[in-house]
Order: structure tokens, then C-alpha cells, then sequence
């Protein structure tokens, strides 16, 4: 299985943590979220969706820096697209993007996957266009070193 897709599965596996409760990563933070595990690799267009709210991951483009010997690293750009359900989505939207900052920037991804750094690049939202639905786009950038082969 390529980096990618490895690094892409431990993001889901972070972002179903998101369970309306108290976060395993800080006490202090109460997730105002129930994903129901609702985090799926691919893309999917609304219409297409049954279960509100959901959590599609895509990666990008990736860019590749040859350093020295041995030491290369890899710049992938990853999407993350929310969607919403239900009255007041635009609330929902912004407690659902807060959420997931917190996952991303607390989370300790294992080593093994190299993981050098993990950066949200750029947050859009529909702003209401779409009511009753809602959705948002998170673009990370995620750096990581290429595994030894």
C-alpha cells in the first residue's frame, strides 16, 4: 500500500473519533460533532450520500524533495469534504470544521508512517448556498519522508 494511502487511512481513523463527546486528545475539548464513523476515502457527490454528517478524504498532488542519500520527503495535498444535514447547517458546518482542526493538530499520527508535519492549508464552505444541506473543504498539506524500500 503506497504512503498516501497509508497516511490517508490514519487521518480516518482520527477524524472517527469524532463522536459528540469528550476528544481523547484533550479533556478540556467536547466534540460538537457525532460523525457515527461516517469517514470514507473517495469523493462522492451529495446527492449520492445517505448518512449526515459524512467525511470523504481525497489526496492530491503530490510533490517530491530529493535532499541527500537516503532522505527524501513528499508534499501531498489532501481534501477533506464535509457534509451536512439539517436545520441551521451553517452552524453545523462551522462546529464540524472546528472539530476537525482539533483532530488534525492534536493528533500523534504513529511514526512509522514518517509523518513530518500536517498543516491545514485552506477552509471553504457553500456559506448557505446549499440549505438544508451544508458542506466544507478542507485542504491539508501533509510532508512526510518516503518510506525505505
Amino acid at each position: 500500500m503506497s504512503n498516501r494511502n497509508l497516511i490517508n487511512d490514519a487521518i480516518i481513523a482520527c477524524l472517527k473519533k469524532i463522536d459528540g463527546r469528550t476528544s481523547p486528545y484533550s479533556p478540556d475539548y467536547e466534540f460538537k460533532t457525532n460523525l457515527n464513523e461516517n469517514v470514507y476515502r473517495g469523493f462522492v457527490f451529495i446527492d449520492e450520500i445517505n448518512d449526515f454528517p459524512s467525511v470523504y478524504v481525497t489526496s492530491g498532488q503530490e510533490e517530491r524533495i530529493y535532499h541527500t542519500n537516503n532522505l527524501t520527503e513528499s508534499i501531498v495535498s489532501s481534501a477533506l469534504r464535509c457534509y451536512i444535514y439539517g436545520p441551521d447547517s451553517q452552524n453545523q458546518v462551522d462546529n464540524i470544521i472546528s472539530d476537525i482542526e482539533h483532530v488534525i493538530y492534536s493528533s500523534n499520527f504513529d511514526t512509522t508512517l514518517q509523518i513530518q508535519d500536517i498543516t491545514i492549508k485552506e477552509i471553504l464552505t457553500d456559506s448557505g448556498l446549499l440549505e438544508p444541506y451544508g458542506m466544507a473543504e478542507i485542504f491539508l498539506t501533509v510532508r512526510f519522508e518516503i518510506f525505505d524500500n
